[in-house]
């Protein structure tokens, strides 16, 4: 189980990968100046929740903040795109539960950086606000302006205007497209996985913009791994100072990474299933003996046999930074917790013990015993959990990563109430089924 000494260690350790998550990074980009003319320079390109209000260049002039009413646009090469544009467009909130009786008909205009998604004949843009997300057609090179969606409630019921999907219906229309392409506008969602393809088809071959896409989430299997344990050394009934020899088990799960850097892919936060398990087996004997006098002493020659096996599933939650994320072999440093259930029903370690016994008591005659049989010496915990850390490169689709779990407290020995303890290092094998990255 978790302390609060590990909490706090834990805390320690994720509090170094939290302040390189803020740390962004410049990229190679330009900015258009007001004349458009293209202006290169280093971006410092973040992560934005939001459409950013300034961004920060670096050029051969120096330093500079650069709004939209002081550019044209800018872009990252590879990344992203921004143009700057004054639109007017509906900004009552389309998600949540909170919706009005009517159509709101509140209108914000602002000049803004849109981010751009398709570029052709029909330019598509995005601009993200605290309280919506809105997307733009610019049209053969007109001003950009608003599909129009707004959302009410009505007795109780969602009632949708989505009238975006009349205006993609016109302008397929007046490119001579018909109406071949209406059961996939009447489907689309107001969400750019929806609008995009249908933008992109509008355009034909007059497509001429790839941006770097986005991705927030890599569902990872672990195709093969072993991982290593070490237990720390134990009383068994008669012997002392006993090691179960470390061991090897076979490890095979499955993850899931969550970007929260998806442009430039440093900062993930991660969730792992592993199943993997243990076989433990030692065979020890030797001589124990107890002299008070003469009249009372004994000598025990004993033979213990322990053995036990668990099998478990361990649960990691941990934090990941790439520290060369435009490599094509990127390199990544992990901490976080593991945590793991016991699945076997009687997980117990056991010695099964034969003894001899000779003594005299009170100055009697010697005499022999003999003894046998089989007791539980270590009740082991249905789930134990400690701290995490690890390294790791991955390349495409993928990753081959080595962790080490601190050892954890994982059961007590009868009798003594020894503690138990079991490390793990383990080495593992991952492949990615989301984009390929590098």
């Amino acid at each position: 189980m978790l302390t609060n000494k590990s909490s706090l260690l834990v805390l320690a350790l994720l509090f170094p990968f939290a302040l390189m998550a803020k740390n962004v990074k410049l990229h190679p980009g330009y900015y258009l100046n007001q004349q458009g003319d293209t202006v290169k320079c280093d971006i410092e390109l973040a992560d934005w929740n939001r459409n950013p209000s300034a961004v920060h260049a670096v050029g051969s002039n120096g330093a500079l903040d650069l709004s939209p009413e002081e550019t044209k646009g800018f872009g990252v090469y590879g990344y992203v795109d921004y143009i700057s544009a004054k639109v007017t467009y509906h900004s009552a909130t389309v998600t949540g539960t909170d919706f009005p009786e009517k159509f709101s008909d509140s209108l914000a205009t602002n000049r803004c950086f849109l981010k751009l998604l398709a570029k052709g004949n029909v330019d598509l843009y995005e601009l993200k606000t605290s309280e919506r997300t809105v997307f733009f057609i610019r049209d053969h090179g007109s001003d950009p302006f608003e599909l129009l969606y707004r959302v009410a409630r009505k007795e109780n019921q969602l009632v949708e205007d989505k009238h975006y999907q009349q205006t993609l219906r016109a302008m397929f229309n007046n490119e001579g497209m018909g109406t071949k392409y209406d059961a996939q506008i009447e489907r689309a969602a107001y969400k750019e996985s929806d609008l995009l393809p249908i933008v992109k088809i509008l355009n034909g071959s007059s497509n001429n913009y790839f941006s770097k896409q986005s991705q927030t989430l890599e569902p990872i299997l672990f195709a093969g791994g072993l991982s290593y344990m070490f237990p720390s050394p134990f009383t068994g009934l008669y012997a002392t100072n006993n090691h179960f020899s470390s061991a090897m088990s076979p490890l095979v799960g499955i993850g899931l990474l969550y970007n929260m850097s998806p442009y430039s892919g440093k900062s993930k936060v991660g969730l792992s299933l592993a199943y993997s398990g243990y076989t433990l087996d030692k065979t020890t004997s030797g001589v124990i003996g107890h002299y008070y006098s003469q009249n009372y002493w004994d000598t025990t020659s004993y033979k213990e046999h322990f053995h036990g096996s668990n099998a478990f599933v361990t649960l990691n939650f941990f934090l990941m930074y790439v520290l060369n994320p435009d490599a094509k072999v990127k390199y990544f440093l992990k901490a976080g917790t593991w945590y793991s259930f016991s699945i076997k029903k009687d997980a117990n370690v056991y010695s099964d013990y034969t003894t001899t016994t000779t003594g005299i008591a009170n100055g009697l005659p010697p005499t022999t015993t003999e003894d046998a049989g089989e007791k539980s010496i270590l009740n082991v915990s249905k789930s134990f959990g400690s701290i995490l850390v690890g390294a790791g490169l991955s390349f495409g689709r993928s990753q081959v990563g080595l962790d080490y779990a601190l050892p954890s407290y994982t059961g007590r020995f009868n009798g003594s109430g020894e503690k138990f303890k079991v490390g793990t290092i383990s080495l593992a094998y991952g492949y990615s089924f989301g984009r390929k990255h590098g």
